[in-house]
């Protein structure tokens, strides 16, 4: 039997929850705990609430990117970047710059579950393991 996956009950969970409210709402969540805790996938949980903010974003259209760079960027820099980001036809609802000196300069940009590492600490990286 296969293991089932966080994304695998993170679905289950959406399809589960988006046409309920009120008390139908709290009965479906309680049920599905309570399965999680049946199944022994307690432990779990974390990574399926993380899936189920995922696939709501994405099924919602209000996904949301992060960009991480070594010192704050300007609007004007913001701007360009989100005009690259959204080259896709996906909406993005909201775009962050989280300030991480240690990546040294260029950027890394997270959207929903992929990521670009254009920084110069990733670069460092790559080339560490490929010479070793």
């Amino acid at each position: 039997m296969k293991k089932i996956t966080a994304r695998q009950y993170a679905g289950a969970l959406y399809e589960a929850l988006i046409d309920s409210s009120g008390e139908q709402l709290k009965t479906r969540l309680r049920n599905f705990l309570l399965m999680l805790k049946a199944k022994r996938e307690w432990k779990n949980l974390a990574k399926v609430l993380r899936a189920f903010d995922k696939i709501y974003e994405e099924r919602s259209g209000q996904l949301s990117a992060e960009i991480i760079s070594s010192r704050p960027l300007k609007d004007s820099e913001l701007k360009n970047i989100e005009a690259k980001i959204n080259l896709s036809d996906k909406k993005w609802s909201s775009v962050t710059n989280m300030v991480e000196p240690e990546i040294l300069g260029g950027l890394i940009v997270k959207q929903s579950d992929k990521l670009w590492d254009m920084s110069i600490s990733g670069q460092l990286k790559r080339l560490k393991e490929k010479i070793y």
